[in-house]
């Protein structure tokens, strides 16, 4: 019921909801906090779900409580027997460990995440069950997230360019393996202080399977999904409800690039599929090209693979190292989503 709520624009949720619980005020109101906790632009862990923190979950001794959201709780910990590793453990919320699509949905995060090991991608050390409670356990980063670090204010465009460069790395490696992530946002990334972004909560990703692998010589295969993510920063077709595939991704990727540049989210929060072309004036003229490219409406006209936004942008910033205190030009050794389509 959540998954479908999520996907439906807001206008039309409450009426969903009061139709599929047969007008149960209680449980429209449980769905409702559940889809706030979701949304909420402080990030995906604020809610009051779980009353009573446990000492221990599996192995791990818990520390203390990180924070919580629509899916569970967050904390703190160290393993019982290796104290000096601290880490981040993830727990279904209790309402959620008897729904077996829910438990389904955590399991396959884990087996996402135990699938990529890269260094801007959080990594998972362990997962599994106890009395009931399912819980996942995850590298632990001391840092804010992308959300709370734009809040001070715009980072210089040099240290703008490190964090998006490092989200497209860690993108790129999801999109070798065959994964795409659905709901890229600030609130989903992770700034460590020596090892800069991460990207975390896969808890909606899937996968497109070996067979579908996206190589240099096709097109994107697509996999259809009834969930949109976060309305403000999905693509056209996730909020039609059409398949998705890298190129959704890439439209996130976008958002979370004009964000990090303009100071200011490229689309409002509410609002219906149609989009509405964003405002290019905060957008400095070196980054234009590239966002631009990544916020097409129709997939076929934006960049095709993340690896080529990786390289448009690591080209960027070989130009800003060349000639720190001048704007750089559009880079030229690097195909743009229109000339690469002529590419020989």
């Amino acid at each position: 019921m959540f998954l479908r709520a999520i996907s439906l624009p807001p206008e039309e949720r409450i009426a969903y909801l009061l139709e599929a619980t047969g007008g149960d005020d209680e449980e429209v109101d449980h769905q409702t906090r559940l889809i706030a906790a979701h949304e909420n632009p402080s990030g995906p862990l604020d809610a009051d779900f779980i009353a009573v923190d446990p000492e221990t979950i599996g192995p791990y001794r818990i520390l203390g409580r990180l924070g919580e959201g629509g899916m569970g709780v967050v904390y703190a910990a160290v393993h019982s027997k290796l104290d000096s590793r601290r880490v981040a453990v993830k727990v279904l919320a209790p309402d959620l460990s008897y729904d077996e699509s829910w438990i389904a949905r955590f399991h396959r995060e884990a087996q996402i995440l135990a699938g990529l090991d890269h260094p801007h991608i959080a990594t998972l050390f362990d997962f599994g069950e106890d009395h009931g409670r399912h819980y996942v356990a995850m590298q632990l980063i001391d840092g804010p997230t992308l959300a709370e670090h734009l809040q001070q204010g715009l980072p210089p465009r040099a240290e703008a360019l490190d964090l998006l460069i490092g989200i497209a790395e860690g993108l790129t490696e999801a999109h070798s393996h065959g994964v795409i992530h659905r709901d890229l946002k600030p609130q989903n990334i992770l700034i460590h202080k020596s090892q800069g972004a991460k990207i975390v909560d896969f808890g909606i990703a899937t996968s497109l399977g070996e067979v579908d692998r996206v190589s240099s010589k096709r097109t994107p295969t697509s996999t259809t999904t009834t969930v949109i993510g976060t309305w403000e920063y999905s693509s056209p077709e996730q909020r039609r409800r059409e398949p998705t595939d890298e190129r959704s991704d890439i439209w996130g990727f976008g958002c979370l690039a004009y964000e990090c540049v303009a100071g200011k989210r490229a689309f409002p929060p509410r609002g219906s599929p149609v989009i509405a072309e964003p405002d290019w004036e905060p957008v400095p003229n070196e980054m234009r090209e590239t966002i631009q490219g990544c916020l097409r409406p129709e997939r076929h006209e934006r960049w095709q693979q993340m690896s080529d936004v990786l390289a448009h942008l690591q080209a960027l910033r070989r130009n800003l190292q060349a000639v720190p205190d001048a704007t750089p030009g559009p880079p030229h050794d690097v195909w743009t989503p229109e000339n690469r389509r002529r590419r020989p």
